[in-house]
């Protein structure tokens, strides 16, 4: 971070500039009983319940630094039973399906204070959900050789939704709150996930070769996407947060490789590669239709065609990452036990948003560690992180300036005149550098 010469002025509105104390508390109980799972044919049931609970905290605003009480009020109700019937068909053909339903019940009764110009204000808010959810799953394995296994499966997954409570926030304006929830993005929509998968799991040369591999294919509905907004405070003022909107669908097609393998007496190697390729195939963002307006369509919003990110791809995903290591252990004449590790990973080039205008570069980071053990119980490492000092930034977000001069931009049809708006930035995590580093354990 560059800091000017001479006095600045700098407001950064928001979350950035905001400060927490949070307190939950949780139970969970689960009940299985299962048959004797030597057997041809075994299988089990189960009940679960789990109970979650928010407590009452503090908020507060470090241009105040006045810690406000707030009470989240949220509670999350999971019930939940199962089952799994498992089959060995004979000596080489083995199948088991298994599934699960659950019950996800969320409430929020809770209020949200906060000082603003040196006023309090408290906003009270009620809100609740409810998800249910079967997720079966059919797995088929076939034993070619003892040490070939071929399986492929079929399976469903989820992730109950839940709410953004920003649009509760007791900074922002009731009209901004009301914009809020009239848009519905105070409420999360469940994530839903149908995965396909073929694979093999094998040993070979003497099963010092060991190389597991699968491909898949997965059916992505309503995943998660953060986004973040800018509303009026009471004051007048641009607050500024982060909340979750639900991408239409998405899907992954993948390839996996994981292999190792022991080529020489103390010696082992090891090679672990994906492909990823996650395209969006339905979502309208109201941002991508501000990107491609022009001076035949200066307004578009979000239900226009150029709100569309159809074949886009998902953001901090990269196409291609492996990791290639290398290890070498023994003994030394005294007794002593000694290793050295090395691993490289290189991950290729990622998008920073799903609008797939700006991207992080490729990365390859290496590290090295090198232990001496005199005994079981002592042991002293030596260690270098990025070896080779890449900078390749970690992550990034396409955020919002909060230096650069405010603009005026046309209103979302069928809206008429301008508003004020941010201009949008970005914000980067740097990499970390070469590190050094001494490690001494004890064991007892």
């Amino acid at each position: 971070l560059v800091i000017p010469a001479g006095p600045i002025n700098i407001t950064v509105p928001g979350a950035l500039q905001t400060f927490a104390f949070a307190r939950s508390k949780d139970w969970s109980q689960g009940l299985r009983l299962s048959s004797d799972q030597s057997r041809a044919l075994a299988g089990l049931v189960g009940v679960y319940y789990y109970e979650a609970e928010g407590l009452p905290g503090y908020t507060g605003d470090l241009s105040s630094g006045i810690p406000v009480p707030s009470d989240p009020g949220n509670k999350t109700v999971n019930q939940a039973v199962y089952g799994q019937i498992r089959w060995h068909i004979n000596d080489q053909w083995t199948t088991s399906l298994e599934a699960r339903y659950a019950e996800d019940e969320l409430t929020i009764n809770g209020s949200s204070s906060a000082v603003v110009s040196g006023v309090p204000y408290t906003r009270a808010y009620v809100a609740g959900a409810k998800f249910d959810s079967f997720t079966p799953r059919w797995t088929l394995s076939y034993q070619v050789a003892e040490n070939v296994n071929l399986f492929g499966l079929v399976a469903k997954g989820n992730k109950p939704g839940g709410f953004n409570t920003f649009v509760y926030d007791a900074r922002l304006t009731d009209e901004a709150s009301a914009a809020l929830l009239a848009e519905g993005l105070d409420r999360i929509e469940e994530e839903e996930v149908t995965n396909y998968e073929l694979g093999i799991k094998s040993d070979w040369l003497d099963n010092t070769l060991r190389l597991n591999a699968n491909l898949y294919y997965i059916d992505w509905t309503n995943q998660g996407l953060t986004v973040s907004s800018t509303m009026l405070q009471r004051n007048g003022t641009p607050y500024v947060n982060s909340y979750t909107v639900n991408v239409g669908e998405t899907q992954i097609r993948g390839f996996e490789l994981e292999s190792q393998w022991a080529f020489a007496p103390n010696w082992l190697g090891s090679l672990v590669y994906a492909y990823t390729d996650s395209e969006i195939n339905r979502f309208f963002s109201a941002d991508q239709a501000d990107l491609l307006s022009n001076a035949a369509n200066p307004n578009p919003n979000a239900n226009d065609p150029l709100a569309s990110l159809a074949g886009h791809k998902s953001p901090f995903v990269p196409r291609n990452k492996f990791t290639l290591g290398l290890a070498y252990s023994g003994e030394l004449a005294n007794g002593w036990h000694f290793g050295a590790n090395w691993d490289t990973t290189y991950e290729s080039a990622r998008y920073i948003q799903v609008h797939n205008l700006a991207t992080l570069g490729a990365s390859t980071l290496s590290n090295l560690r090198l232990s001496l053990s005199p005994n079981e119980a002592w042991k002293f490492t030596a260690y270098v992180t990025n070896v080779f000092d890449d900078d390749t930034p970690q992550g990034g977000l396409r955020y919002l300036s909060f230096t650069a001069p405010r603009i005026m931009v046309p209103n979302p049809a069928p809206a008429t005149g301008y508003s004020s708006v941010q201009q949008r930035d970005f914000g980067v995590t740097a990499a970390l550098p070469r590190m050094f580093g001494l490690e001494v354990s004890y064991r007892f």
